[in-house]
């Protein structure tokens, strides 16, 4: 399940805590903090974790859904590709 959350950054207004980054969304895969995207379309999908090309498809989907078609999806580099490499 893809869920959206407010950004956990947080400032203080008028004595109160609001979200420090109002145009970004926590995306949440299964419950897990899994990256970030913006609230209008054409912003880019930031992962904070790898997932299969499955998992990213139905990001990809549930952001356009909700927010409008994002710009570009990227994820970290799969570690196991880099090892060797210097």
């Amino acid at each position: 399940m893809i869920t959206f959350e407010d950004h956990p950054a947080r400032i203080i207004k008028d004595g109160q805590p609001v979200p420090a980054v109002p145009s970004q969304r926590m995306i949440r895969v299964n419950g897990e903090h899994a990256g970030y995207c913006g609230t209008q379309p054409g912003k880019p999908v930031s992962m904070i974790r790898r997932y299969s090309s499955a998992v990213i498809e139905k990001v990809r989907a549930a952001v356009m859904e909700a927010y409008g078609k994002p710009s570009s999806v990227s994820m970290p580099p799969d570690l196991g590709e880099l090892e060797g490499w210097q």
